[in-house]
């Protein structure tokens, strides 16, 4: 699939993969095997044949998390190693004895291992007797020579599968042979057709960190992206995982790259393969864009991937290039299909182009999806910040888009639509059949996983206190404002006392200043009081001071002229008595007068 500069229209595809799109109903494929989780695993192997098959299955790349020890012996060898060493997680033991010394070996293997220990055992009876009686036993599994190298890492997570992981989703990897071969627009096409068509949602992972297209093809400007995501490896789950994609449609999820070129991240293996546990925990389909450079990082994603999908242009540098990966992955992954092949810009004018049957001849592969060269089909998508298969999806190019979606997302089974007897046959026989789950009970199940709206629930939640510490706040506010109302009062009256004209006319500029103050209505002004003491006892209660000249002072000095102003108003505040209840604002002032 091209770039915004590398527009094209579908050409014919291959004649396989079309035969097949285009073939009545198909059975569901099996679910795909998932990498083994990081456990030791001990073989003790009597023959070669099952040692070169344990051999084999060891660089499988299921199996790159497991250590795998081939050991010489059976079990009689398993059981005295492990009388005076820690078993490890998996033993398997290769036995041609009888059913009577079988068993009475494995309970002696079964006493020198450590509890929770599992045991596969290899044998050459194919009887289903032994069979269950080896499980009623316990022991995990039991494989009969000859023995293909993959029904012994299916055998191995079997004994490891969780139930939780029977949910985990597809990851499918798309890279070009080299630069501008249109590898991320087809990968965004692609990863959007699978959404509309794959019961799980899709999430597009832009892993071009610093060129990325994903923002500049979806038409959308993101906050967070993927140098979000790989700064912090260790802190990713699930729930941060969909709080940093951008939802583009119910089911489809985006992580764009950043244009950032001051940040560069190394990735380490582990952070790889927790960034895709993570991704594909929720049943979520995985759709990764990587840079064409390979680097320690990309290759180990290359080697998880379910589907690999190479996109090249049909010239001798793309030939070269997509020959040295797709020999790679099939050294690297030799129990898994080879890698789908892409031809872009098929048919580009004034440009010297290798046939596609020479070009899958020199590859090595037998079938291809080849999009011819087209400027106004996907320039005038790549100029709206829209996809092909929105803006087109009757064109050629859309439906070999979905046509390529529909192999990579793993669904075999394509329905078409049956006409004639064939039809009322299949119509009379499906009536007896279980109905599906009701759409509520699917969205109910959808609603109880889902974590949108949390941050609301959690807004509702603390909202209300957040309410009462503002009016409460408020409250306060208000409060030191008419405080300081009275105070400025009763400054009034203190400047009128300093000329001593009497308490009337001091009380009459405390009523003037007061009436002045509208929110001091309330206000309470007690008599202002004139009395007369001594300057050793100038803190006498105005009711207990003597006239004023009547008693004399020590070293014959005369007495002062004293004068007492008081102002009170009763603040009953906005919010719930529970939380700030009724108080007394007060204030006094002694003015002394020589």
């Amino acid at each position: 699939m091209p770039t915004a500069a590398e527009q094209m229209t579908e050409i014919p595809m291959m004649t396989k993969l079309d035969e097949e799109a285009r073939q009545a109903p198909q059975t569901a494929a099996a679910a795909p095997l998932l990498p083994i989780p990081k456990v030791d695993i001990a073989v003790f192997c009597q023959s070669e044949e099952v040692r070169e098959a344990i051999g084999t299955a060891a660089i499988d790349r299921r199996m790159a998390r497991a250590t795998v020890a081939v050991k010489a012996g059976g079990i009689k060898e398993a059981a005295a190693l492990y009388g005076g060493v820690t078993s490890p997680n998996l033993v398997v033991v290769e036995s041609d004895e009888g059913e009577a010394r079988l068993m009475a070996a494995l309970e002696t293997l079964a006493m020198e291992c450590v509890t929770g220990t599992k045991v596969i055992v290899i044998g050459r009876s194919n009887d289903v007797g032994l069979y269950k009686k080896l499980l009623d036993a316990g022991v995990s599994d039991y494989l009969v020579t000859p023995l293909e190298p993959m029904d012994f890492v299916a055998a191995v997570h079997r004994c490891f599968r969780h139930s939780t992981e029977e949910k985990l989703g597809r990851i499918v990897a798309f890279v070009g042979a080299k630069g501008g071969t249109g590898s991320s627009t087809l990968a965004h096409n692609v990863a959007y057709a699978m959404s509309k068509r794959v019961d799980a949602d899709v999430l597009l992972a832009d892993l071009d960190l610093q060129s990325g297209t994903l923002g500049l093809n979806f038409d959308i400007e993101a906050k967070h992206g993927m140098v979000d995501v790989l700064q912090s490896p260790d802190r990713l789950d699930d729930v941060l995982l969909r709080r940093l994609a951008v939802s583009y449609t119910d089911r489809l999820h985006l992580l764009p790259a950043t244009t950032d070129l001051d940040k560069f991240i190394n990735l380490r293996e582990e952070d790889v393969d927790h960034l895709l546990d993570v991704a594909r925990s929720s049943s979520w389909h995985v759709v990764v864009d990587l840079p064409y450079a390979l680097t320690q990082w990309t290759r180990k994603i290359l080697l998880e991937a379910d589907e690999i999908v190479i996109t090249a242009t049909p010239d001798l540098a793309g030939m070269r290039n997509a020959r040295s990966l797709v020999d790679f992955l099939r050294k690297a992954r030799p129990n898994d299909p080879p890698p789908r092949l892409v031809l872009n810009k098929v048919g580009t004018p004034k440009l010297q182009e290798i046939k596609p049957k020479d070009f899958l001849a020199a590859v090595g592969l037998e079938e291809s999806v080849s999009f011819a060269f087209d400027p106004s089909l996907f320039g005038a998508a790549a100029n709206n910040g829209r996809l092909v298969i929105e803006s087109a999806p009757d064109s050629k190019a859309g439906k070999a888009i979905v046509s390529l979606a529909w192999r990579v997302g793993g669904t075999r089974e394509r329905r078409t639509r049956v006409k004639g007897m064939k039809a009322l046959l299949q119509q009379v026989f499906k009536r007896g059949k279980p109905k599906a789950p009701s759409v509520l009970r699917k969205k109910a199940g959808e609603l109880k996983t889902s974590e949108a709206g949390a941050s609301a629930v959690e807004f509702a939640l603390i909202a209300p206190v957040l309410a009462l510490g503002l009016v409460a706040t408020a409250d306060i506010g208000l409060a030191i404002h008419e405080r300081m109302t009275i105070d400025h009062v009763l400054r009034a009256g203190a400047q009128a006392a300093m000329a001593d004209p009497g308490a009337v006319q001091v009380q009459k500029v405390l009523v003037s200043t007061l009436a002045q103050s509208p929110g001091l209505a309330s206000t309470t002004l007690p008599e202002v009081k004139r009395y007369c003491a001594c300057p050793e006892n100038a803190d006498v209660a105005p009711e207990a001071a003597p006239q004023c000249g009547t008693v004399p002072c020590a070293n014959a000095k005369p007495q002062f002229v004293y004068y007492r102003l008081e102002a009170s108003k009763s603040y009953r505040p906005m919010s719930l008595p529970a939380v700030l209840p009724t108080f007394d604002l007060g204030s006094s002032m002694q003015v002394q007068v020589q």
